[in-house]
């Protein structure tokens, strides 16, 4: 008999550690200002996993991210 794929989900949530309600200090004062409509510069670089600076337009294609 095979479960719900709900009542797996449940099973699985009950094992994982509650999350800890203190935000370590890195993240004190760190928020997010939703600017709907506004554009992002495409040149702006970021390092990727590897650590390669990468400017954020080589993960645009002509009409998708």
């Amino acid at each position: 008999m095979r479960l719900p794929a709900w009542i797996s989900l449940l099973f699985i949530a009950a094992l994982l550690p509650a999350a800890d309600p203190q935000l370590p200090a890195e993240l004190e004062g760190v928020g997010v200002v939703e600017r709907i409509g506004d554009s992002i510069d495409l040149g702006l670089t970021f390092t990727d996993e590897t650590g390669r600076a990468v400017a954020l337009r080589e993960y645009f294609s002509s009409d998708r991210p």
